[in-house]
């Protein structure tokens, strides 16, 4: 024993042992440890001695010391790690400030097993103490606050700190949770739980985490609390409050889970701020919309306790200030799949992952309540055979007896949402349904009479989602509003039939403007809500309004590649009786070009020719004129030259008198092209520069670069196809950048840049493959037999001249233009080379001209020329 005198009363009491002292034995063997176990000796007791530290104790290993002042211990704890700090010994130390009995030469009492305790929870080259010392050693030291923590036969809950700020593993203490256990893993949703992790961990006082019925909020929130266990000392609870009716008896649940006795005469706020001040926990609630919003109240007495992290799980926000709101989106596609085939296999069979399993998931909304209900009917049916009964999806999926009421069926998870709703809402609700692919605020209010309040309500509720720009529902939600969708349906649809036919009629301006890209992405948000409300209109023996929406749109169907979808819709409201005067012309004229442009020359001339003549009938001689014009550029394509310049001289007449801007530059370009007139176009430049058509200002640099080409003036062309395919580019416009990069990568042929025509060829190519455009993509591919002929690649270049002729032949197109003759003769030069016999190909698409590009990029092994401008339209 040392020499100092066992301090008595109020002592600091500290307890020493070394970490991992057998498997330190067996590493530096006998004696190797012998040396650093005396060092260790000599370390603590010269540092504790120095500061009047009584010995205790010493056993084995272990040091048990007492002091008359905390600060002195903490001095001398603090100088014995240092000294120890570095060498093969790292020591766990726990200090505790009480009131021992004296058992001379020891000590006898609580706070001997407390401080022993705490020495216990702690980790080598750790120094814990007791919330007794802390408050007596000041400022002095750098703290860390660990929270409180349930030690071993120890009732009462002690808070404890670390001297230094030090990373060490979690306490050995005991954790203190009621988390419910799962009893499947948890699938997905790593990113999600990532950031709910790291949200809770953060010191946010509220987070929410929100989304429909079934999206997996509560499965999620388990996993959250499991993973942040270690970063809640004071514990992590569940409070579970689905069976809860009244939103006041929320804090006495909590109170109740936490095991806090009543305080009779007392506001049960007043005591949880007073018990939970300060408290480093995670108070998990789950299920808690059906109490909003009076909830939302007692959640804000539980925050003003300020200690707590509270984490909700609600399917409405609960709008208090700070809150942090996180929508669950569905599951990944993969993770559905994968969902339903652990779940599949839990109840009856293991399932083959196919497409079938795919789309099955995906009709399901990839939604983990419906994936789960679909895998338990395994039992009796296939994926197959669910996937053919989603039609009645709400019943078909019902749950397991044991699952809460609210979700033994997915009718149940939603219908749970919707009882929440006030009248109001409810009607809202059901009238949202009449939208096709959500719908813009616009929208809800002129069809549905929406106002932004009860949108957020229904958003807030987790049956409508927003994405900042557009409202939605999942597609089981929306049949679920569908069959609540009030009597007065057929009034619903005509007010949404009226909305979206103005729609169109402002994406047509749209279109013509230079906020066409911004037009395009309209357009293409809203095309389900354009499709159902044609369908209204012919359903409702409305052609005339069906006719509308869909000339509108031209411009649309053109640039993104949806000519084929445009031609039907066009012709389906035609073929209803849809149309009179202009309309009828315009939309003859909007069906031709289409035609035209799928390289359907006999229904696009038949179609020109109907719409000049209805237009000549009404005295839309900016319509006859548009259309007269493009038959003559149809006639060009055929090599019927005499006819297409009586019908351009014709069209120019009447574009003389044309009193429209728009429709004067558009047949004043169609002529010009058919002319090579570089007075017209020229006009016609100048014209929609002026009017901001930027549409057909691409169209227009084409035509004029085309035309500079067919003069030999290069230089010319090419600036005009850059500022072409660069306007294309920014626009999206697909058509328009297969014209601008064919004819800049031709021109590269022409003058022998064959590598980098192939980079521009190829591109038009795949676009020309992905919208179906033979008549485009078989002009390309000629242009891309002469680039390969040109780098000696013969065979290859014979192939695919052969395929690129047999298409052009097939559309009846036929080659004019004089710069076609330096084509011809690359190609020529390389069937030359190829022998008596050349190459042919075999089937003549464009998927097989791709195809000998892939197949002899393969033998090369060269990749094909860079795609990387390809877009996705």
């Amino acid at each position: 024993m040392g020499a100092v005198a066992q301090p008595a009363g109020t002592v600091t009491l500290v307890f020493t042992d070394i970490e991992g002292s057998t498997r330190l034995l067996d590493e530096l063997g006998e004696e190797r440890y012998r040396e650093a176990l005396a060092e260790h000796r000599a370390a603590v007791r010269d540092a504790f001695g120095r500061w009047e530290g009584y010995e205790v104790d010493y056993e084995g290993d272990s040091f048990f010391y007492s002091f008359g002042s905390a600060r002195s211990a903490i001095r001398a704890v603090a100088e014995a790690m240092a000294r120890l700090d570095g060498g093969p010994i790292r020591i766990r130390v726990g200090v505790h400030t009480g009131e021992p009995a004296l058992d001379p030469p020891k000590y006898v009492g609580l706070a001997v097993h407390k401080a022993a305790r705490i020495m216990a929870a702690g980790h080598g080259g750790q120094v814990l103490m007791s919330e007794s010392t802390r408050d007596l050693v000041g400022e002095e030291f750098v703290l860390r606050d660990l929270g409180r923590h349930r030690l071993k036969d120890i009732a009462a809950i002690e808070r404890l700190w670390q001297l230094g700020d030090g990373r060490h593993p979690p306490l050995r203490t005991l954790y203190r949770s009621n988390l419910p256990v799962p009893v499947t893993a948890l699938i997905g949703r790593t990113a999600e739980l990532a950031e709910l992790v790291e949200l809770v961990q953060s010191g946010a006082d509220v987070v929410t985490l929100s989304g429909p019925g079934g999206t997996g909020k509560t499965r999620l929130a388990l996993e959250v609390g499991a993973a942040v266990r270690d970063g809640f000392p004071d514990g992590v609870w569940w409070i579970s409050l689905a069976a809860l009716s009244d939103p006041q008896l929320l804090l006495a649940s909590v109170a109740r889970v936490l095991e806090l006795p009543e305080e009779p005469g007392l506001d049960l706020r007043d005591v949880l701020r007073d018990v939970l001040a300060g408290r480093r926990m995670l108070l998990v609630l789950d299920n808690l919309e059906h109490l909003l919003p009076g909830a939302a109240r007692e959640i804000a007495a539980l925050r003003a306790a300020d200690g707590p992290v509270v984490l909700v799980t609600s399917r409405q926000r609960l709008n208090l200030s700070g809150e942090i709101v996180r929508s669950l989106p569905e599951l990944e596609l993969h993770d559905a799949v994968a969902l339903f085939v652990e779940r599949a296999g839990a109840v009856s069979r293991t399932i083959e992952v196919d497409r079938t399993v795919e789309e099955l998931c995906t009709r399901l909304d990839r939604l983990p309540l419906a994936i789960e209900l679909a895998a338990a009917r395994t039992v009796a049916l296939s994926p197959l055979q669910i996937l053919e009964r989603l039609g009645a999806r709400l019943d078909l999926l019902e749950g397991t007896q044991d699952a809460e009421p609210r979700q033994q069926s997915l009718r149940a998870a939603i219908e749970w949402s919707y009882e929440l709703l006030d009248p109001a809402e409810q009607s809202l609700f059901a009238g949202l349904a009449v939208f096709a692919g959500g719908c813009t605020l616009d929208a809800a209010e002129a069809v549905c009479g929406a106002d932004p309040k009860r949108l957020q309500s229904l958003v807030d509720k987790s049956l409508l989602r927003f994405d900042g720009r557009r409202f939605w529902m999942l597609e089981t939600v929306a049949e679920f509003a569908a069959e609540r969708l009030a009597v007065d349906e057929n009034e619903a649809r005509r007010r949404h039939l009226h909305f979206f036919e103005g729609f169109a009629l402002a994406a047509e301006a749209g279109l013509r403007s230079s906020e066409i890209a911004v037009w395009f992405d309209r357009v293409a948000d809203e095309l389900p809500n354009v499709r159902a409300a044609m369908r209204c209109a012919l359903a409702t023996n409305s052609p005339d309004e069906a006719v509308r929406i869909a000339s509108a749109l031209f411009r649309y169907w053109e640039g993104r590649g949806a000519a084929t979808e445009g031609r039907a819709a066009t012709a389906a409201a035609i073929a209803a009786g849809g149309g009179s005067g202009s309309e009828e012309a315009w939309a003859h004229y909007c069906l031709g070009s289409l035609a035209h442009f799928q390289g359907d020359l006999q229904s696009a001339l038949l179609d020109y020719e109907r719409a000049a003549v209805a237009g000549r009938r009404v005295r839309s001689e900016g319509i006859a004129a548009c259309a007269l014009a493009r038959e003559a550029m149809a006639r060009v394509e055929q090599g019927d030259l005499d006819q297409a310049v009586r019908l351009a001289d014709e069209a120019l007449e009447l574009a003389r008198d044309v009193e429209d801007e728009l429709l004067r530059a558009e047949a004043l370009m169609t002529i010009g092209a058919v002319s090579r007139n570089q007075s017209l176009l020229t006009e016609a430049l100048e014209l929609v520069r002026r009017l901001g058509d930027v549409s057909r200002l691409v169209d227009v640099l084409n035509i004029l670069g085309t035309t500079s080409l067919t003069a030999g003036n290069h230089a010319a062309a090419r600036s005009s196809f850059e500022d072409s395919l660069d306007l294309a580019r920014r626009l999206g416009d697909s058509f328009q950048i297969t014209l601008a990069a064919g004819n800049l990568g031709e021109l590269d042929v022409v003058e022998g840049r064959y590598e980098e025509a192939l980079v521009l060829l190829v591109e038009a190519l795949d676009l020309c493959r992905a919208r179906g455009d033979r008549r485009s993509g078989s002009g390309v591919i000629v242009d891309l037999a002469a680039a390969y002929a040109g780098l000696g690649e013969h065979d290859l270049a014979l192939r695919l001249a052969s395929i690129g002729n047999y298409l052009r032949a097939e559309l009846g197109l036929v080659a004019t233009q004089a710069h076609t003759a330096q084509l011809v003769a690359l190609i020529d030069r390389a069937r030359a080379c190829a022998g008596e016999q050349p190459p042919s190909a075999g089937a003549a698409t464009l998927d097989a001209a791709v195809e000998e590009l892939e197949r002899a990029h393969e033998r090369t092994g060269e990749p094909v020329p860079d795609r990387h401008h390809v877009t996705d339209d």
